[in-house]
């Protein structure tokens, strides 16, 4: 018997790890775009292709590989190769995970709210962001365990879905009632 982690251990702490990053992703997309006054699309967009960039930085630096400057030209390029394929697969994971609960709040928002997709995509992102971040430090927060953290940022989808109540709640100044 072996202390090296499976496959499937691997893979629950990558999925542990995504759904911890991507609400902190999304508020920190928000942030970056109110700064900027940028598009918020474009700035998600570019804060977790940065994030997944670092991320990659920090695996390859921490490693131990030594000797990367003497490395052949092949190895370069299927450094360069695996690389993409990492930033690729972390935008897709991300517009799976993150993009379709938000793009489907956003939506409720336009039609339900009557807002404009612009504002629509705000509290969507908004609602991504609070559901995940506050999910997570309320199931570490009351139970002390990482596991419980990770089934609470599980509710960012949710309250992304349900961005219509938080435009309804912003542009009324009040809670609706039922």
């Amino acid at each position: 018997m072996t202390n090296v982690p499976g496959a499937g251990f691997v893979a629950l702490l990558a999925v542990g790890v995504t759904l911890l990053a991507l609400p902190l992703l999304a508020g920190g997309s928000l942030l970056v775009a109110r700064a900027t006054r940028k598009s918020l699309l474009w700035t998600l967009f570019g804060v977790h292709t940065a994030a997944i960039a670092v991320g990659l930085a920090v695996f390859v630096t921490t490693s131990g590989i030594d000797g990367v400057q003497d490395a052949p030209v092949g190895a370069a390029v299927g450094f360069v190769r695996f690389a993409l394929g990492v930033v690729g697969g972390g935008l897709v994971v991300a517009v799976v995970a993150e993009g379709i609960p938000i793009a489907v709040g956003a939506a409720l928002t336009v039609v339900v709210g009557k807002a404009s997709w612009r504002r629509g995509l705000w509290y969507a992102t908004v609602g991504y962001a609070l559901g995940g971040v506050g999910g997570a430090l309320s199931g570490l927060t009351l139970t002390g365990s990482i596991e419980a953290a990770v089934l609470g940022a599980l509710l960012a989808g949710p309250v992304a879905v349900a961005a219509p109540v938080l435009e309804a709640v912003a542009s009324r100044g009040q809670l609706p009632t039922p």
